[in-house]
């Protein structure tokens, strides 16, 4: 796996993460993973040596991981995401029927 890779693995182990129940073991496993990923990522962007600029795939791969319009994009789907789960107005409970008894 390159850097981008294990970045964009940590946020997906995250995101997986969250729609587990709190404190459940696998929760706690995916933390643990998308952890080690992101250690990894960090690793392979400061391994890049700092003797000029990035070369083009590195950077490109990067920014599409880590970029702002990665970011943006992200935040874009989750708040449809969010949008999309967000509860429907409670309609008005239905009249009790009568049964053709006057109140």
């Amino acid at each position: 796996m390159t850097g981008p890779e294990h970045y964009r693995y940590a946020e997906l182990l995250l995101d997986q993460a969250a729609e587990l129940p709190a404190d459940d073991d696998l929760q706690h496993y995916y933390v643990a993973k998308a952890q080690a990923h992101a250690t990894l990522a960090l690793a392979a962007a400061t391994a890049i040596p700092n003797v000029g600029p990035m070369p083009v795939p590195d950077c490109e791969a990067w920014e599409q991981a880590a970029g702002e319009e990665a970011a943006q994009a992200r935040r874009l789907a989750t708040a449809e995401e969010l949008d999309m789960l967000a509860p429907l107005p409670n309609p008005e409970p239905p009249s009790k029927p009568t049964h053709g008894i006057p109140r």
